[in-house]
């Protein structure tokens, strides 16, 4: 059965939009000049719920990070509003990078509200989770 979160995190879509907005500043102000980032996930940095769901690589994740034209990398912003240890990476998301084969190029940036801290942590190292769930 497939979860539908998007109800569940409705009061917090707001939220999500100002971490967006705070990762896509930062990746502007340090990625070389080489590097190009868009935002191609559905609503991403939007204030508003959008009815609408991914249908492909290219709109399921927050940012595509792309080299000399070539997508390169894909990242999901997550983050918690109270003082937490650990990412909010759900297993959702590290199955669908594994569906569309990106789990190598996937990444999140973790925004902790509190302080404006980002921290960018590789899929790569989240596997464990993905072969225990």
């Amino acid at each position: 059965m497939m979860v539908d979160w998007k109800p569940r995190y409705q009061v917090l879509w707001s939220i999500g939009s100002r971490r967006e907005k705070l990762v896509y500043s930062t990746l502007l102000l340090y990625l070389p000049p080489s590097f190009t980032v868009k935002a191609t996930g559905v609503g991403t940095m939007s204030k508003e719920l959008l009815p609408n769901y991914h249908s492909s690589v290219y709109d399921r994740f927050d940012f595509t990070i792309y080299h000399d034209g070539k997508p390169v990398a894909y990242l999901e912003v997550t983050g918690y509003y109270t003082h937490r240890k650990h990412p909010a990476i759900m297993v959702h998301k590290l199955r669908d990078g594994h569906r569309y084969n990106v789990l190598g190029k996937l990444w999140f940036a973790y925004v902790r509200d509190n302080s404006a801290d980002v921290r960018f942590i590789s899929a790569g190292n989240n596997n464990k989770e993905l072969k225990e769930s």
